[in-house]
């Protein structure tokens, strides 16, 4: 087992043991809770922009950031609090040990996404392996694998990483978000 791997391990390792400490419902509406809560503030702040605007005469250049921010907080607060009652419902019906073991395969899992899809944007910056030599990821046990099941499971993500680092080294999109010192 080589440096990396034990890299790769700790992540994973600490998403099964919140996992299995929190529960299975909780890491799942946990996880909800943020996909919801942007989902929401993407498509909903508008019509919360203007709530703001017609009931409390808001205006502001921040107010589609303000509105965005008070819709993700307050769906994914609602869909959080969804899972704590269902958790208390689990405890009660004594179905803790269950709700702690898929706990922790749902930690383990989601942390075992978030590190490959690290591994695939990290990839896709390292094109000449500057920051992990091709030896290391040969004789690593779990890179190449970790990698491969992110891409499986999330076949978009090498294109958008792709589309994204094409954005970054554009010279003309960079220089037309750039503001001008003179405003």
């Amino acid at each position: 087992m080589s440096l990396l791997d034990i890299l790769i391990l700790i992540p994973i390792g600490i998403g099964i043991w919140r996992g299995f400490k929190k529960g299975f419902i909780i890491e799942l509406f946990t996880f909800l809770a943020l996909f919801v809560g942007l989902y929401a503030g993407i498509h909903f702040s508008d019509g919360v922009s203007g709530f703001l605007q017609d009931k409390f005469s808001m205006t502001s250049e921040y107010l589609p950031t303000i509105s965005f921010t008070i819709t993700f907080l307050l769906i994914g607060a609602m869909v959080y609090f969804a899972g704590i009652a269902i958790e208390k419902v689990v405890k009660a019906v004594q179905l803790s040990l269950p709700n702690r073991l898929l706990g922790a395969l749902f930690g383990g899992v989601k942390m075992l996404l978030f590190t490959g899809t690290a591994i695939i944007l990290l990839e896709s910056y390292d094109e000449k392996s500057d920051i992990i030599s091709e030896d290391s990821k040969q004789g690593s046990l779990l890179y190449l694998p970790v990698e491969s099941v992110s891409a499986a499971l999330m076949p978009s993500l090498k294109n958008s990483t792709i589309f994204l680092k094409n954005a970054l080294n554009d010279k003309e999109l960079l220089d037309r978000l750039k503001k001008p010192e003179d405003e």
